[in-house]
């Protein structure tokens, strides 16, 4: 209910006004407190943090209109104040309104010309709030999105990923595949390089995130002996070098793909990105057809899943900050698919973010 402070010493100004506003039905929404003069005035104001609106004498004892309409300035930037003030004082008036009064009325106040101007100043004060608490969420969400980049930037190479493909490399030297090693060598010097740069942006082309995912895909599918395929779908009309995403948005759940889906699968695995662009949105379906999420959660290690999901999570906080979600709306649709018969068939993972070109 909006708080309205009326500062008036003329003694029946209170009677009056709660007298004409019990009648209307409307103005009964409104909670009035009164004071006097300035000094008790600017009491209530500094004990009641949510006045909205505070109609001030000009002319009283101890604490004059305009004085009183600084501190409240000072005190309560939001508050808007109304002057009352005798029929031909502009001086007053003039002076007061160059100071920040919204509005003014004249004495002996016209009640229906008061009740449109409390609610018109309520109203601005409503806007004024909201503009606030826009502003205030704004704030909040670019210093998540510093926290966001700078967990990212620790966490977007997966440590045992490095470890795993400086394994490999070693093991290629020992059994003199110097081949293989060179070919693996080079991939993972031009990932870490891809990956270096990419961190320096918060946004890249989709066509470099897709060189950098393909580079990765590669390595994995040397570095597990072709135990799975993988292919990148892409419209021919769809413009990846205009596009932009996030550096390596994808990477992460084709990662969980590999390492959960497809790994523990007997035979051969099949691991598919779809990129395709609808009403506005660009969609990125990653699919396998691995084991499903149930049988991997079985045989995950519980470190292996603390690393996962906390990769994971930090990737799809930092897509729902781009669409202003605010966590709200889930960006990341996992779905599980199941044969007819109802066994296990990989599971299918939808990215949705909006379509970005700067």
């Amino acid at each position: 209910m909006p708080k309205i402070l009326v500062v008036d010493d003329e003694e029946d100004q209170e009677e009056l006004i709660m007298q004409r506003f019990a009648h209307k039905a409307y103005l009964r929404e409104y909670e009035f407190i009164f004071a006097r003069d300035g000094l008790k005035a600017l009491q209530l104001i500094k004990e009641h943090a949510d006045i909205d609106l505070a109609i001030l004498d000009i002319n009283m004892p101890e604490m004059d209109g305009l004085t009183l309409l600084q501190k409240i300035k000072e005190i309560n930037p939001v508050m808007r104040s109304v002057m009352l003030s005798a029929y031909g004082d502009m001086s007053n008036i003039r002076t007061a309104m160059n100071n920040g009064a919204y509005d003014f009325l004249n004495k002996p106040i016209d009640m229906n010309d008061l009740g449109i101007t409390i609610k018109k100043t309520i109203d601005e004060v409503n806007r004024l709030k909201e503009t606030a608490r826009m502003q205030d969420e704004n704030t909040t969400l670019k210093q998540k999105s510093s926290e966001l980049e700078m967990q990212v930037l620790r966490a977007q190479m997966n440590p045992h990923f490095i470890f795993n493909s400086l394994n490999s490399i070693n093991r290629f030297i020992l059994q003199n595949n110097k081949e293989q090693a060179s070919e693996f060598l080079t991939k993972f010097s031009k990932l870490v390089r891809m990956i270096l740069q990419n961190s320096q942006a918060s946004l890249i082309t989709l066509e470099s995130e897709l060189e950098a995912l393909n580079l990765y895909l590669e390595m994995e599918a040397l570095r597990f002996n072709y135990h799975f395929t993988y292919k990148i779908s892409v419209p021919k009309d769809l413009d990846i070098e205009l596009l932009k995403v996030p550096p390596l948005i994808i990477q992460p759940y084709v990662e969980n793909a590999i390492w959960h889906g497809l790994m523990h699968k007997e035979e051969k695995g099949q691991l598919d990105i779809e990129i395709s662009e609808e009403n506005n949105h660009l969609y990125i379906k990653i699919t396998d057809n691995g084991i499903g999420r149930k049988k991997a959660s079985e045989l995950a290690s519980k470190s292996a899943t603390t690393h996962k999901s906390m990769g994971l999570r930090i990737t799809a906080e930092r897509i729902a900050m781009i669409q202003h979600s605010g966590g709200k709306v889930s960006p990341v649709t996992i779905n599980d698919l199941v044969e007819p018969g109802g066994t296990a068939a990989g599971t299918e993972v939808i990215i949705k973010m909006p379509v970005l070109n700067d």
